[in-house]
């Protein structure tokens, strides 16, 4: 008992330090000298204030979820979190010059009784990265259903058996909360899956797509995104992910194509990776990323309204986007009015 207080006092005062210390760099980074610091807000106050904000608060995201900030939404912070969750959220803001308000909206089939649960953050990583995100942040260990669940987790990963004429996937072997980090197919029973480890580790050191990419970083994410396609199934987080950095380098380096046959070719490029991700994501069958496919379908739509000259393909994706975002939005959000635009612009 003794060593567990001990534990427990230590994690506690660890926790102190870190919020002291986000506190401080925070007044900082606005420009507050060390004498301004201490009178207007002893350290001890913002840690405390910090600490209330941090486990309570969820990012304010834009219509392609990228992150403008957090905020703190009493309702929803009372809420817990899934990893499988059945609810979307989306973000009011820059109306009326009101605070941003945020929308729950249901997009699955909720039971009567059953605890209304939404992501606290991005949840279409594999199990472990997940856990170590909430227990960072939120200083809990998961234990939703999709955690607890070695087959959700094994197709979140969706590692394929590369023995021939084998359809099997990849199972990764665990000894109690130990990740012993092997894995065998659950049809052959083979463990041939290490040069998909070594691409899952080499994706990790990649993840982060430069602002600017050069032709060389397009050719090495595209070449990453296609081994992970060939070692994956369409279900796997990491084809979904490498997907997505390999799309924002080709989007990114369409500015700066020297002339039109290159601009082409890139668009080219990038509509198939558009439209591969779209099938990845249905693969996924998880109704809590409809916010997702709706971009990478406007994404696609847009892409095909510049490559094809007869505009009423595009249209009809773009129509067809615009009816599946409308019960997950308001009708004056940002990225409704882009689609709206996109199909009057297209049918003048």
């Amino acid at each position: 008992w003794e060593k567990e207080k001990d534990d427990a006092l230590w994690y506690m005062k660890s926790c102190a330090a870190q919020a002291i210390q986000f506190a401080y760099t925070t007044c900082k980074e606005v420009g507050w000298d060390d004498q301004k610091l201490l009178r207007e807000f002893p350290l001890d106050k913002m840690a405390k204030l910090v600490c209330k904000i941090r486990p309570n608060a969820v990012s304010i995201c834009d219509g392609e979820s990228l992150s403008l900030g957090i905020g703190v939404f009493p309702i929803v912070s009372y809420m817990n979190h899934s990893c499988k969750p059945k609810t979307v959220l989306t973000f009011h803001y820059g109306l009326d010059n009101k605070f941003p308000r945020v929308r729950v909206t249901a997009c699955s089939s909720i039971a009567k009784g059953e605890e209304i649960c939404i992501p606290y953050m991005d949840v279409m990583r594999p199990r472990e990265f997940r856990r170590q995100d909430l227990m960072e942040t939120y200083k809990f260990f998961c234990t939703c259903p999709a955690c607890m669940s070695d087959e959700y987790d094994t197709k979140m990963l969706g590692l394929r058996c590369q023995r021939k004429k084998c359809s099997g996937i990849g199972t990764e072997q665990t000894s109690g909360r130990k990740i012993s980090k092997v894995y065998k197919c659950d049809q052959c029973g083979k463990t041939n899956f290490h040069e998909g480890q070594d691409a899952f580790d080499l994706f990790r050191k990649y993840a982060n797509p430069p602002e600017s990419p050069t032709a060389r970083d397009v050719k090495e994410y595209e070449k990453m995104y296609k081994t992970l396609k060939r070692l994956c199934f369409d279900s796997s987080c990491y084809v979904r992910a490498s997907g997505e950095n390999l799309l924002q380098c080709l989007l990114d380096s369409v500015p700066r194509c020297k002339t039109t046959a290159q601009m082409i070719d890139i668009s080219r490029r990038a509509h198939t990776v558009a439209r591969e991700l779209i099938t990845a994501y249905e693969a996924t069958d998880e109704p809590c990323i409809i916010g997702r496919s709706c971009i990478m379908r406007f994404k696609a739509a847009k892409l095909l309204l510049f490559l094809e000259r007869d505009p009423r393909q595009a249209i009809g994706e773009l129509e067809s986007v615009q009816k599946d975002m409308k019960p997950y939005f308001p009708k004056n959000h940002e990225i409704l009015l882009q689609v709206a635009e996109e199909i009057d612009n297209a049918k003048r």
